[in-house]
């Protein structure tokens, strides 16, 4: 019967914990890209609740599939606000942002108004 290791049994989280903890650039850098997770997330939220694909969704604004992925990423710069309205407009919705929300969180969707 073959044992595994501490680092073979570690889940994900543990792991990352575990990184964020020993390597300072690590933490820097994933402080610095956590605006653009929140934004991230709160996008495919959007998306998905309204039933698209990134195809679909980039269909009825007029842009390229590979954007819509990019603006959906981790990595990158922020959207604009006028790339958050066309998205928010594609999904059908008006939605209200929060930012500066503090304790790990800087920004989310916390209403969205569907069209008729």
């Amino acid at each position: 019967m073959k044992v595994l290791s501490r680092q073979a049994t570690q889940t994900v989280d543990q792991l990352r914990d575990e990184i964020l903890a020993t390597r300072k650039d690590v933490r820097a850098a994933r402080e610095r890209s956590r605006m653009k997770r929140s934004i991230s997330m709160a996008l495919v939220g959007l998306r998905k609740s309204a039933g698209l694909t990134q195809s679909e969704l980039a269909a009825r604004v007029g842009w390229d599939k590979s954007y819509v992925s990019r603006l959906e990423g981790a990595s990158g710069g922020l959207p604009d606000l006028e790339t958050l309205r066309h998205y928010a407009n594609a999904c059908q919705v008006c939605a209200r942002l929060e930012f500066g929300l503090g304790a790990g969180e800087d920004f989310r969707v916390v209403e969205t108004v569907k069209f008729l």
